[in-house]
């Protein structure tokens, strides 16, 4: 695959990585500081959004506004009943649901 470009995802409950084919090998990306695997966890506030470990350390003061384990979620549709139940025991807002039915 010298002339394509390729790009590698992997989701994992607790930490995913993303990684590009480069120079003839992977090369996975880091974070802002450096990490080569971040935290599964995506936050949001009234001005900003977190991803990874800045979403995961801020989660216990954020709860409402925070989402992790939910690679169990992918490819569901939002009334499926499996998801509903999954709400119900989310702290999630019940607005933030509202919200992200839509891609921005």
């Amino acid at each position: 695959m010298e002339d394509g470009f390729a790009v590698g995802i992997d989701l994992g409950t607790t930490y995913c990585r993303v990684a590009v084919w480069q120079e003839n090998h992977p090369k996975v990306i880091e974070d802002c500081v450096g990490n080569r695997m971040m935290a599964s966890y995506v936050a949001f506030s009234s001005t900003q959004r977190f991803i990874g470990d800045a979403a995961e350390s801020q989660a216990h003061m954020n709860v409402t506004s925070t989402v992790y384990d939910s690679k169990r979620l992918i490819w569901r549709r939002f009334n499926d009943s499996y998801v509903q139940k999954d709400i119900e025991l989310m702290a999630l807002q019940s607005g933030l649901w509202t919200l992200r039915q839509t891609p921005y």
